[in-house]
């Protein structure tokens, strides 16, 4: 501490014997120091951002910023994807798909692995380092689920492709999971064994392995129809969150209203296996005509010879002719129909019902909006009719968007609407506080960024004035001395009205030399000679001693 003082004091005489304008040429350099540092702290230190690897959905885009800004976590979303600091990308990811707002199957894990390429790996090697990389990744991911302390996982790949001749060998993986407190259940088993299926190509999910190693239990993820049964917990959560959106947008211009929606949701999986028959009909196959033809030979003439004159050709006889036709058809009998395989989902709601709040002011101010004096208030009958007749109006339009009339075995829903209270101040603490006032730890604790640039610029703006009021320090002449002084001709003592007392005389010097005869400096010469002998060599020393004082004592 006493060094620190010293050191202070010292710096303190420094800057005491510079001139103001070097004074002021300091303090500017150690503002504008801090403003350097603080550009630096703001800027250089922001940490770089990794992309989650989302899909592309508005839906899942919105739901994924809700959570971010719930948990204080920075962001930013540049459009194609959504960013957080680095190292975070992981415990994000597996919080959404833990929460539900993103599956397993939408997942990039190519954007989440950290791409590392080396010209001078094999191809074996390069794979193997991808592997382990996504091995990793999952790892991290399963490790962020809330009820998770920590997770392993590994994944057996076969060696080579396969080839004719080769047995097919399917991929496998086992997970290892610790859990924070409690048992893994098996809806917890199903959600990871799915996820490390969708990250892996070829990799099924019933070939992933889920081990509770605190509980020593192993599981295996359940198909997709085992496995909806649990499943309508989150379909009645989404089916309700988009009915509430949509009476929320249709209430935008009401602020202050409040809407909770009751969604029944079907959640069976139905496989309709339809066939019909219809009336035999007999088709053609194939068809076959055949023509016959018979010529007989003609009659021969008279024996003998005959003149050609007067010979009649209508007279000569032909021989017979007989001509035969035969066709075939060969027929197939054929019974027509339609096969069908329907499967469906379900998922669908079968009911909804909502409840709209409707804020007090809004009904009053509908009320003074039909009056003559605006600021008039209402009494009791006035706005109860004001009331019924604005309730009516929005349960009518706020029904048809929760109509499900279109949907097999749909009921139709129900929307009350109803009158609220609201008040012009909230209670924190017990204390009344006005809505809209901020406060400084409001400022502080959620304007950390309008500090910062606030600091800036009052230190920027304490530069500029030191450096004007050196400048003008600067110009401001100090005054010569006058022709007396610099031939040196002191200043008289005396003046008038000063009466001088006297004039101090020559005293002795201070300090007087000593002057010391060669003995006393051949002792001194000694005893520091005797002194670095103790400190080099300390035995021989100590010996040496002893023999003098046993040479005194003799």
């Amino acid at each position: 501490m006493q060094a620190i003082e010293r050191a202070i004091t010292q710096i303190r005489q420094h800057l005491g014997r510079l001139s103001v304008n070097a004074r002021l040429l300091i303090g500017s350099m150690m503002v504008i120091l801090v403003m350097a540092l603080l550009l630096v702290s703001q800027y250089a230190g922001r940490s770089d951002m990794m992309p989650l690897g989302l899909p592309s959905t508005a839906d899942v885009r919105a739901a994924a910023i809700r959570y971010l800004e719930s948990s204080a976590i920075p962001h930013e979303d540049r459009g194609n994807d959504i960013y957080v600091p680095a190292g975070k990308q992981y415990e994000v990811v597996g919080r959404l798909n833990e929460r539900g707002i993103v599956g397993a199957g939408e997942i990039d894990f190519n954007a989440l692995i950290d791409k590392q390429s080396n010209p001078f790996l094999s191809r074996d090697q390069a794979r193997q380092m991808w592997l382990t990389a996504k091995q990793n990744v999952l790892a991290a991911m399963i490790s962020a689920r809330q009820d998770v302390a920590g997770a392993t996982v590994v994944i057996g790949e076969p060696a080579g492709a396969p080839g004719i001749g080769r047995a097919s060998i399917q991929p496998t993986a086992s997970v290892s999971v610790r859990m924070k407190s409690g048992a893994l259940t098996q809806e917890q088993a199903d959600a990871i064994g799915r996820m490390v299926a969708a990250s892996h190509a070829g990799l099924k999910p019933e070939s992933v392995t889920v081990v509770d190693t605190g509980a020593a239990r192993a599981f295996k993820p359940r198909p997709d129809d085992v496995a909806a049964g649990g499943q309508y917990l989150e379909q009645k959560n989404r089916i309700e969150q988009h009915f509430q959106r949509t009476i929320e947008s249709a209430l935008s211009r009401v602020p202050g209203s409040v809407v909770t929606v009751n969604a029944v949701v079907k959640n069976t999986r139905e496989t309709r296996n339809v066939r019909t028959v219809d009336e035999p009909r007999v088709g053609v196959v194939s068809s076959e005509t055949r023509d016959f033809t018979s010529i007989g030979a003609s009659p021969s003439g008279e024996a003998g010879m005959a003149p050609n004159t007067g010979a009649s050709i209508r007279g000569m006889s032909r021989g017979s002719q007989t001509t035969e036709s035969v066709s075939k058809e060969r027929t197939d009998p054929q019974f027509g129909g339609a096969h069908e395989i329907i499967q469906d989902a379900t998922g669908y709601p079968l009911l909804v019902n909502a409840l709209v709040g409707i804020p007090k002011s809004y009904f009053v101010k509908i009320w003074q909006d039909g009056q003559a004096t605006p600021d008039a208030a209402p009494d009791a009958a006035a706005l109860a009719q004001v009331v019924d007749d604005q309730t009516k109006r929005w349960e009518e339009d706020l029904s048809l968007l929760i109509r499900t009339d279109g949907l097999t075995g749909a009921i139709a829903g129900t929307v009350r609407v109803s009158m609220i209270h609201d008040f012009d101040i909230t209670l924190t603490g017990g204390v009344p506080t006005p809505l809209g006032v901020a406060t400084v730890s409001n400022l502080l604790e959620g304007g950390g960024g309008m500090v910062k640039n606030l600091v800036l610029g009052a230190l920027a703006v304490l530069s500029v004035i030191m450096m004007f009021l050196m400048v003008r320090r600067a110009n401001v002449r100090e005054p010569l001395p006058s022709p007396a002084e610099t031939a040196g001709i002191l200043p008289s003592l005396g003046g008038e009205g000063v009466d001088v007392v006297g004039e101090a005389e020559e005293g002795e010097a201070v300090l007087e030399g000593l002057e010391l005869d060669e003995a006393t400096l051949r002792m001194q010469e000694l005893l520091k000679q005797i002194n670095e002998a103790v400190k080099a060599r300390p035995e021989e020393a100590a010996a040496m001693f002893q023999r003098w004082a046993t040479s005194e004592v003799g």
